[in-house]
């Protein structure tokens, strides 16, 4: 939704997924597939706000499972 969200860590996965496009979100956790595996952001922050953790941040916020992230 052109809104910018800056990752400072995360955790990473060497699952593959090779029916999903890189940038894509898997599920309600925020795993982000990559080109190779995965990431779930840990720290994060929005445009304007404050670094939070990953749970925090999803209290406020519900990715959409399939949407493609882009940078």
């Amino acid at each position: 939704n052109n809104e910018k969200i800056k990752i400072f860590s995360a955790q990473t996965s060497n699952e593959d997924s090779n029916n999903r496009s890189a940038g894509e979100i898997l599920n309600e956790e925020m795993w982000i597939q990559c080109g190779k595996g995965q990431i779930r952001p840990t720290l994060l922050r929005r445009a304007g706000k404050n670094k939070v953790n990953i749970e925090e941040f999803l209290l406020g916020f519900k990715p959409e499972i399939g949407k493609i992230l882009t940078t």
